[in-house]
Order: structure tokens, then C-alpha cells, then sequence
């Protein structure tokens, strides 16, 4: 009698002896545990929304290798304060049921960045400016030179934004709003960034972010011809809506260092594209593999490749006159 075999058959059992002869998952018990603390400036949504996409990243990248945790007991939600940063900082640096650290937050980086010794390794996504912040960097291997820390370096936006802003919108006094929790916490931030910025020939005005949208813009001095976003991490989408309205209605162009994200919002202009924030994030996920797999965190490569494209909101161009 004549045997017959269906195509689905030629692709099973091939697939069956696949199975077989490869190696299962090892079981949720018998992988390593491995506790992650998280740090984060302060109360925040789009703080939170990164440190979701951690975790997923995370999550997805060494399930079948390791049993992470992540629990709630372990993340510290600082004040907006350095003091209080550093405070957190020093309590998972100093628990022993941690076995890394997430800074997440920008005040956390500045605070990771100024540390000379870490017990344990630490990994901070959220410089605002590596180089302006005095991020150390070992030119030998690429990586922080320093033993347990790394960082992504998004290569020093805020000389290249304001070159690109230039060219989209000329001006010679720029108004910088700069959250108040930053400035107070990297004081050194502000003056560095003024400098950078008169070398391109251009005053800069500094204008800490106030309680409101309306308020922030308020405070922006008439002679501003132009006004650059520094990340305001305390103000959700709604507000970004708002305050982009207020300087449209002063006749403004801005500039956001956060991206397409804030242009979507109502700003003039950005770099940074809508896959940077999952980009970054796969890429402390590959970081946080590579330390877990015995790599010193202080020899992994911080350069982070951002692929900046230009986005443009038309109706806000057309609001505040920019052609």
C-alpha cells in the first residue's frame, strides 16, 4: 500500500526532532535571581513611562537567562533634590538584597556621574549632556573608566541643537528653560551651557521652569528672540501643550531637546526621533545582559548613536512667523 505524507508532515517532523533535540528553558527556580533598584529624581509620568519601556526591554532580553526583579520596595522616588537624590543613591548602593542600579532621572545621572567608587554596578540612561556635565569617559576602551558605572552618551545635544535651530530660525538672545530641580542640582550645568552657546555667538537667557506652563512663559524676559526646552520632567504631555501654546502666543520659536515627541506637542522644532526612547532603552537592556554576564560596567562602550532627524511642526511655523 502506497504511503502517503501531507506537506504539513514535512514540516513537522522536522520541527518535533528540533524540539527535541534542543535545550529547554531552564525552569523560573533554578534561574539566578537577580534584584534591580531603581532611582528616579522625583514624582514624574515621563519618567515612568522610561522606566516601563526598562523594563520591558529588560525583561525581554534575559528572561530565559535570569530571574530579574524589579520590585516596588526597591525603587526610591527622590524629592527633586540633590540631597535627596544622593540620599537614595546611598541606600541601594549600600543594600545588600541589590544586586544593580537604575538612575533614572537626570539628577541621578549628575549625582552617578560625580561618584568615585560603586560597590555595585550602576547604569544611568538619562545624561542631559555627557560632556557638558563633565561625564567620565576612557578614550583607551570607550567606555566611563570607571569601575561599575556606565551611561549612554547621546553625544552632546544642546551645541548641535541650537546649530539647527539656528539655521531653521537665526537669533542672538536665546531664552533657556531649564527645570529648577536641575539647576539647582548641577550647578555647574548652566554656566558650561551659556558658554557653549557664546561660542556660536549667541546670548543665552537662563529661565527656570515655575509652578505652570502660563507662568514659565511669563517669566521669559521680552527681549528673548527665541526660546530652547531643556527636558521639563515635571510637566506631562498636557502641560508641554500648554506651555508650546503660551510662547506661540508671544510669538516664540522654540526648540525642544526632547524631540518629535514635544513638537507632536505643539513646539516648533526637535532632533530627536520617536524611536530614541525604546533605542535607549533596548540598549541599557543589552548593557544590563552584558554586566550580568560578568562584564565590568566601567568597560562597556557609552557611545550611543541617536540618528538625529529633523522634525517641524508647520502650524506652529506659520503662528510665529518662521518660514
Amino acid at each position: 500500500m502506497t504511503r502517503r505524507y501531507s506537506v504539513h508532515s514535512y514540516v513537522l517532523i522536522p520541527c518535533l526532532i528540533a524540539a527535541l533535540l534542543s535545550p529547554s528553558p531552564a525552569p523560573a527556580e533554578e534561574l539566578q535571581v537577580v534584584t534591580i533598584g531603581v532611582l528616579i529624581d522625583g514624582e514624574s509620568e515621563r519618567t515612568m513611562t522610561l522606566l516601563d519601556l526598562l523594563k520591558t526591554e529588560i525583561d525581554v532580553l534575559t528572561r530565559t537567562e535570569y530571574d530579574l526583579r524589579l520590585p516596588a520596595g526597591k525603587t526610591i522616588i527622590a524629592d527633586w533634590t540633590r540631597a535627596g537624590v544622593e540620599i537614595g543613591m546611598g541606600r541601594l548602593l549600600a543594600d545588600d538584597e541589590v544586586d544593580l542600579v537604575l538612575a533614572v532621572g537626570a539628577i541621578a545621572a549628575d549625582v552617578a556621574a560625580n561618584r568615585a567608587v560603586f560597590p555595585k554596578p550602576v547604569i544611568t540612561p538619562l545624561a542631559i549632556d555627557a560632556q557638558v556635565q563633565s561625564f567620565p569617559f576612557d578614550p583607551a576602551n570607550g567606555g566611563s573608566g570607571v569601575f561599575n558605572f556606565t551611561y549612554a552618551n547621546i553625544l552632546a545635544p544642546t551645541n548641535r541643537d541650537i546649530q539647527t535651530f539656528l539655521e531653521i530660525h537665526p537669533f542672538s538672545k536665546l531664552a533657556v528653560i531649564i527645570q529648577p530641580a536641575l539647576a539647582e542640582a548641577m550647578p555647574a550645568l548652566p554656566d558650561t551651557a551659556l558658554a557653549t552657546l557664546a561660542e556660536l555667538d549667541v546670548e543665552a537667557i537662563l529661565v527656570t521652569a515655575r509652578a505652570t506652563p502660563g507662568e514659565t512663559v511669563a517669566a521669559i524676559p521680552e527681549e528673548a528672540e527665541a526660546v530652547y526646552v531643556l527636558p521639563l520632567m515635571r510637566f506631562d504631555g498636557d502641560d508641554i501643550e500648554e506651555l508650546a501654546e503660551a510662547l506661540k502666543a508671544r510669538g516664540l520659536p522654540s526648540f525642544s531637546m526632547f524631540g518629535v515627541l514635544e513638537v507632536e506637542r505643539g513646539l516648533l522644532a526637535g532632533l530627536r526621533t520617536r524611536n530614541f526612547w525604546p533605542r535607549l532603552a533596548r540598549r541599557v537592556a543589552l548593557n544590563v545582559q552584558r554586566i550580568l554576564l560578568g562584564e565590568n560596567a566601567g568597560d562597556i562602550p557609552v557611545s550611543f548613536a541617536e540618528n538625529p532627524r529633523l522634525v517641524i511642526n508647520m502650524r506652529t511655523a506659520r503662528s510665529v512667523g518662521v518660514f
